[in-house]
């Protein structure tokens, strides 16, 4: 991640925590899936927790 000031850093969370409200709004209304074998389900997990995670570096940096 590039170095930006704090403001920058506040504005950068707020999209991250917005496209995550997204991706829990997403798995929230997912028709139940197949464990294991529903591809989109799968990737909209792996989303939230990459987001999760950069979403923790961003609130630690600031």
């Amino acid at each position: 991640m590039a170095e930006m000031g704090k403001k920058g850093k506040s504005t950068e969370k707020r999209e991250v925590e917005a496209l995550l409200a997204v991706i829990y709004l997403q798995i929230k209304n997912y028709p139940t899936p197949i464990a294991g074998c529903d591809e989109q389900f799968n990737f909209l997990l792996a989303e939230r927790d990459r987001l999760r995670d950069e979403l923790e570096q961003l609130k630690r940096s600031l």
